[in-house]
């Protein structure tokens, strides 16, 4: 197992593919792909979802939240890699995904005015994926970043199956009018 995580982790990057019932490989996998009768069950990547975890969680928003709401959401999370000086979002368009910074720090603008900085847990685009609005602030890299975002479907989906989650946000929508 040590050779084959070498091979994977190497220059060449090379794609290794295990089949096995064998539980003590869950904690070396990047992905775990469960098939039950032919069918894929669920497909997750445990060492990426600790890491967008461990980011959500310093979320204010989000501190309550059962583990399996949290867990839910990160498993619906894209990552996303951004460098220096990137503009992430930009003042009047429309946001269609809502991000929490992972790693890194990122700068939120006014035309050319630095109004705060984000850091790991912040996020940033959340109601203009509620309520389709334009993005009322530019978001740009101060470091290299890396950036963990839920598509406006995947937002939905967490609102219809958790109503803790959905009443969380929808309180908190209502605090910032």
């Amino acid at each position: 197992m040590s050779l084959l995580r070498e091979l994977a982790d190497g220059p060449e990057r090379t794609t290794v593919l295990i089949v096995t019932h064998d539980q003590r490989l869950l904690d070396r996998a990047d992905r775990i792909v469960n098939m039950v009768g032919g069918r894929i069950v669920s497909n997750v990547r445990p060492a990426m979802t600790i890491r967008i975890l461990k980011a959500i969680s310093q979320s204010r928003e989000l501190q309550g939240l059962s583990e399996e709401t949290l867990t839910r959401i990160a498993d619906r999370m894209t990552v996303d890699h951004r460098r220096q000086g990137e503009i992430i979002t930009r003042e009047g368009t429309p946001g269609h995904k809502v991000c929490v910074i992972g790693q890194g720090t990122a700068e939120i603008l006014k035309g050319d005015v630095i109004q705060r900085e984000l850091g790991p847990g912040d996020y940033y685009g959340g109601f203009t994926v509620i309520t389709g609005r334009l993005i009322r602030d530019t978001v740009r890299a101060k470091t290299d970043l890396e950036v963990y975002c839920l598509s406006r479907e995947g937002y939905r989906a967490i609102l219809e199956t958790d109503k803790d989650f959905d009443n969380r946000i929808r309180e908190l929508y209502m605090h910032r009018q």
